[in-house]
């Protein structure tokens, strides 16, 4: 204090809101950790900082996705999306829950509304999660197209090259597969679960010597994969493609 009086020399200002986003940070923290209890104790902490922030109910939304409790996350998600309506990050995340519950169409709406807001970043990343929701509601006809344009938003998006590239195995459009599964590598990018897409196109195609490769590469470098163990035990009707 200044000498003869009470005033402090520093004057500290509490800043609620960003006190309430370290404290999402540990929570986040915590439940990599499997530390359940300390990251619900520090999203109640970040409620009690700033109760209308929407990233604390989203964040516990996916607190309570992760231990199991779909109706608490679903309530979550709806508070945060009452607080801030257009926050696409929200629908987005929202949709791939729903899509995991089995609330397919209410998924679809919430992923599109997430891709028509002018500023969102993560399109591409909307439109795989649309494909994959398509998958799983066993609406195949819209795959292809939320794929392609998945692809058209970020042309080397891993995943989605992938994707699209299983989707056309899937039609049995061998050709198809093979040329988006090459743009996949000529990028540079290579994976064992990439190598066994090309491995069971190359066969399907009859290039068994191709194939032989690739089995080989797959078992001697990415030894102890799922795609490796697949090959070595003769279980590739099994696998994801």
């Amino acid at each position: 204090t200044y000498d003869g009086s009470k005033k402090p020399v520093i004057t500290k200002k509490d800043d609620n809101t960003q006190a309430a986003r370290t404290r999402i940070s540990l929570a986040l923290k915590y439940l990599s950790m499997g530390d359940s209890a300390q990251a619900k104790y520090n999203l109640e902490k970040a409620n009690l900082f700033s109760p209308n922030l929407p990233e604390v109910h989203y964040t516990t939304a996916y607190f309570y996705q992760s231990v199991g409790e779909p109706e608490k996350a679903k309530g979550s998600y709806e508070k945060a999306l009452s607080l801030a309506p257009n926050d696409a990050n929200t629908l987005n995340n929202y949709g791939v829950f729903l899509c995991d519950i089995g609330e397919y169409d209410h998924a679809v709406d919430n992923f599109l509304s997430a891709i028509e807001i002018p500023s969102y970043l993560r399109v591409a990343e909307s439109y795989e999660n649309l494909a994959l929701c398509a998958i799983k509601a066993d609406d195949f006809d819209n795959v292809e197209e939320y794929l392609e344009s998945s692809v058209k938003h970020s042309p080397m998006r891993g995943s989605s090259l992938i994707n699209l590239s299983a989707f056309y195995y899937a039609k049995s459009d061998l050709h198809k597969a093979q040329m988006t599964l090459k743009r996949y590598g000529a990028a540079g990018r290579i994976s064992s679960r990439s190598l066994l897409l090309s491995y069971l196109i190359e066969s399907s195609m009859g290039h068994i010597e191709q194939a032989r490769t690739l089995s080989q590469t797959i078992e001697q470098t990415y030894t102890t994969s799922l795609e490796a163990r697949i090959l070595r035990e003769r279980k590739t009707s099994s696998s994801e493609f």
